[in-house]
């Protein structure tokens, strides 16, 4: 696993989540597909959706 990916790791599992209050990683995850280009979006219920370039859903 490379630096990037390891710093990743450990930002997310950094921010304090339990059932219920998960808004802050929730917006950590919006934050960081923006900076990888997604087009980002938070549901009604605060899934966080993301999509990227063109063509049918996978």
């Amino acid at each position: 696993m490379n630096d990037k990916a390891v710093q990743f790791l450990i930002n997310l599992l950094g921010i304090y989540s339990p059932s219920g209050k998960e808004e802050a990683i929730g917006n950590f995850l919006a934050e960081e597909m923006m900076k990888m280009g997604f087009q980002v979006g938070v549901d009604s219920v605060g899934n966080v959706i993301g999509v990227i370039g063109e063509g049918e859903p996978v």
